[in-house]
């Protein structure tokens, strides 16, 4: 695993969290463009769902 060293790279680890249904993203708490934001140069992400 990398870090996402941009903007894009960071939208699509974003997109793939949202597509495993995680629920700290589909809850509606953080918008996507927030959490994809939060992942650029982030050497640590975590996501979790049930």
């Amino acid at each position: 695993m990398g870090v996402c060293s941009g903007r894009g790279s960071a939208t699509h680890l974003a997109l793939e969290h949202v597509l495993t249904g995680a629920d700290n993203i589909n809850d509606g708490t953080v918008p996507y463009s927030d959490y994809a934001a939060s992942l650029v140069n982030s050497p640590l992400w975590s996501f979790w769902w049930d």
